[in-house]
């Protein structure tokens, strides 16, 4: 049975480079937040919420990349399969799981989505790589063999695992430098108009 033990998840360059990837698009997500509330801008409560949402989010991310959070989950996981005697069947559960994974995340994307129609044109960049980061995230969390071995692929050297991963942060960082220009863009108009 494969057992967790807490330690550094991802002591390599990419890992850590990964870890302050997220702690810069967090900050950068802090600091549209702050714009939001001082321009007005927090007035649309799905949005502020969203990217109030996204810094947690981000910084927990951030943090779980190396503690290896996930491991442990799929290690309980798999020590549950065991004692319950459903180890053997173990395949089909995983599939259910990584559809109801999916599912969810698609729903949650598709509910903050809705939720800010009226800003998805200032937000959609950053929504978009949530849903990346999450779908991800949860996919990668399953610990399925197959998948596993999927995101292991390379591509030109580079992993597709770290493309995904890094790719979403990248997406998310992109959105909210767009949001915070808007908002400051939406600023200087409000000023030079009162």
């Amino acid at each position: 049975m494969q057992r967790w033990s807490p330690g550094i998840g991802d002591p390599t360059l990419i890992g850590w480079f990964t870890v302050a990837a997220y702690f810069v698009a967090a900050a950068l997500a802090i600091r549209t937040t702050m714009m939001l509330r001082a321009g007005g801008g927090a007035r649309d409560r799905a949005e502020f919420t969203f990217w109030v949402g996204t810094c947690i989010a981000l910084i927990l991310l951030g943090f779980n990349k190396q503690l290896d959070l996930q491991s442990l989950l799929t290690a309980l996981g798999r020590c549950v399969a065991q004692i319950d005697g459903w180890y053997q069947q173990r395949r089909a559960m995983q599939a259910g799981f990584i559809i109801a994974i999916v599912g969810t995340a698609e729903l949650v994307f598709f509910g903050f989505a809705y939720a800010m129609r009226r800003t998805i044109g200032r937000n959609g960049i950053a929504l978009l790589g949530m849903g990346i980061i999450a779908t991800f995230v949860m996919v990668r969390a399953v610990g399925l063999h197959h998948v596993d071995s999927l995101l292991g692929l390379t591509l030109n050297g580079w992993r597709l695992n770290w493309i995904l991963e890094l790719g979403g942060i990248g997406v998310v960082t992109i959105g909210a430098i767009a949001r915070m220009s808007f908002e400051r863009d939406s600023g200087e108009r409000r000023a030079s108009a009162g």
